[in-house]
């Protein structure tokens, strides 16, 4: 069944069993959770480093360089995409992390093409299509990636959870428990989804989290 229809569902069981539906909620992403560990790929993206250091300062004019060959932008905002660019490689040490949004009023309006070149200059580029909540936090846990969403204006209203993880994965030490299954004994597993987070959003805002139907 597609993940946008799940909620409607266990809103009907949970009236048909007569069960509590936050409770029902849980238990079945438990079970969803341990469906998904197949969907996790692992990362096969490798780079060589630089033999030798290179200054902020020297390398910058050539990120703005390179971004600035691919798309129509003001020089302020080429600036800003070729900062962030260079924030992702040391993202480790970071405590906030800003997230890149290319937004528009209309369609085709060269978002698409930004986070494309994005994906070329940031480490560990992870674009996903349709993914779930569980599939992106286990993934960005597991790997540290740059994690590259397009049109997340229609992703983030048909998937709450999504949101969330994006809403609260910009603190460092922000971390999502989850029950794992190991060894025949569920325990509590904290997964981190801290990490670069680029998005093409149609509008002007990133939507804010919001409750499913049914809770408050």
């Amino acid at each position: 069944m597609p993940s946008d229809r799940h909620e409607g569902k266990l809103i009907e069981l949970a009236k048909q069993l007569g069960e509590d539906l936050v409770a029902l909620r849980d238990e079945f992403s438990e079970y969803a959770d341990t469906i998904e560990e197949a969907e996790v790929p692992s990362a096969t993206w490798q780079v060589e480093p630089w033999p030798e250091p290179v200054t902020a300062a020297a390398l910058l004019p050539d990120v703005i360089a390179k971004i600035d060959q691919h798309f129509a932008a003001r020089p302020h905002e080429v600036l800003a995409i070729a900062l962030w660019t260079m924030m992702a490689w040391v993202h480790e040490i970071a405590t906030y992390s800003t997230i890149l949004a290319a937004t528009s009023p209309e369609p085709d309006s060269g978002k698409t093409t930004m986070l494309g070149v994005v994906s070329f200059l940031a480490p560990k580029p992870f674009s996903s299509v349709e993914a779930t909540g569980p599939t992106i936090y286990r993934f960005v846990d597991k790997e540290k990636p740059t994690f590259i969403l397009d049109e997340a204006d229609t992703i983030f209203k048909r998937k709450p959870d999504i949101t969330s993880i994006f809403n609260a994965s910009w603190t460092k030490g922000t971390k999502i428990p989850r029950q794992v299954k190991i060894g025949g004994n569920y325990v509590t597993v904290w997964f981190d989804p801290f990490c670069p987070k680029a998005i093409g959003v149609l509008g002007s805002n990133v939507p804010r989290a919001q409750h499913p139907p049914g809770e408050v």
